[in-house]
């Protein structure tokens, strides 16, 4: 035991407050006036931010977690497929109107449930793997860049991302 390191041998007392409870804790002495800071005290860092210390930004980032892109990535977008607009059926009522029953790879489409426009013969639309919703291309492209569920369901469309792994033998 005597060839441990020094920082192994001292073991930290247990605490019974996690970081959420101290964070919880400074938030409610804020709103109570407890550590109302003068605009006049501290550093002008500290004035710009309202009070708060660079520890207090480090707490809450610990509590948040790392920032992660809500959007699909351009491989996942990659990934979609896309087809085209087929008519299955088109006919002529009495009062001389075209119907047209459209699919695309053999299911019915209508309206893109993001613009709302009707979709048209031989344009390039996406079906979802998993809820085949029907969307036009350029449509479900530019919600993917934002989101990573589909617009009607949420149904999730892409596979979780891991978490961001942190080295911290660096």
């Amino acid at each position: 035991m005597q060839d441990q390191p020094a920082a192994l041998a001292e073991v930290p007392e247990f605490s019974m407050y996690t970081d959420l409870d101290l964070l919880l804790a400074r938030l409610e002495a804020q709103e109570n006036g407890g550590q109302a800071q003068d605009a006049s005290e501290g550093t002008p860092a500290e004035a710009a931010h309202g009070g708060e210390t660079y520890d207090d930004f480090l707490l809450l980032s610990d509590v948040l977690g790392q920032a992660v892109p809500a959007g699909a990535s351009p491989a996942e977008l990659e990934s979609l497929t896309i087809a085209r607009v087929e008519c299955e059926r088109r006919r002529v009522t009495k009062s001389g109107k075209v119907k047209s029953k459209l699919s695309v790879v053999g299911v019915r489409c209508v309206d893109c449930a993001i613009c709302l426009a009707r979709f048209k013969v031989d344009q390039f639309a996406v079906v979802l793997p998993e809820c085949l919703h029907i969307f036009h291309e350029n449509c479900i492209r530019s919600w993917f860049r934002l989101s990573r569920v589909c617009p009607v369901c949420r149904a999730e469309v892409f596979p979780p991302r891991p978490p961001p792994t942190v080295d911290l033998l660096q």
